[in-house]
């Protein structure tokens, strides 16, 4: 066999038996359940939970958390291997969870979109920024909710951002019922 020719198929070789060597460190052993790791979820005020994309396996974990609600505010096909809303509803409702789809495109916020479900909810989209919009706008909404200057607050601890709708925020907030005694 010529040299040349050889080298590549042992490094072909070698490269398949390392990755097949790998692939079996990581085959569970009998019997063990693989991980689901719980997204990265952030409580606000209210009992209303933010999230990026959650998956029907996530939801079990979520529920022994407390969990009781999930809208879901990601458009269908929003990205390649997204779980659809159909999947997601069916993953709640087998776990007792009620579900809820509201699409809301990336920049827009309709009015049916902030509304305030059945607590604690999990409000997810792609990356949580416009499940922290939904629940900002409904609490400054919300008579007797938080201030505005809290509900930022809230929002930026969640790793979000309300100046976009900081205007749109205090007018609400500013528009609410005033509690008479």
């Amino acid at each position: 066999m010529n040299a040349r020719r050889s080298a590549p198929l042992s490094v072909g070789l070698t490269l398949a038996l390392v990755m097949a060597g790998l692939a079996a460190a990581f085959v569970l052993p009998e019997g063990a359940a693989a991980t689901v790791h719980t997204p990265a979820v952030h409580e606000l005020p209210g009992g209303v939970w933010l999230a990026g994309q959650v998956t029907p396996a996530q939801l079990r974990e979520l529920r022994a958390r407390g969990l009781a609600a999930v809208v879901a505010v990601r458009p269908d096909g929003e990205a390649p291997g997204q779980p659809s809303a159909a999947e997601m509803a069916r993953a709640a409702h087998a776990l007792g969870i009620a579900f809820d789809y509201v699409p809301v495109a990336p920049g827009t916020m309709p009015a049916e979109a902030v509304a305030a479900p059945v607590q604690p909810v999990l409000v997810y989209c792609r990356s949580g920024h416009r499940a922290a919009h939904i629940w900002a706008l409904a609490e400054a909404s919300r008579p007797g909710g938080l201030e505005a200057t809290a509900i930022e607050a809230a929002v930026r601890s969640a790793g979000q951002s309300v100046d976009d709708i900081d205007g749109a925020l205090r007018s609400r907030v500013a528009a609410r019922p005033v509690p008479t005694r």
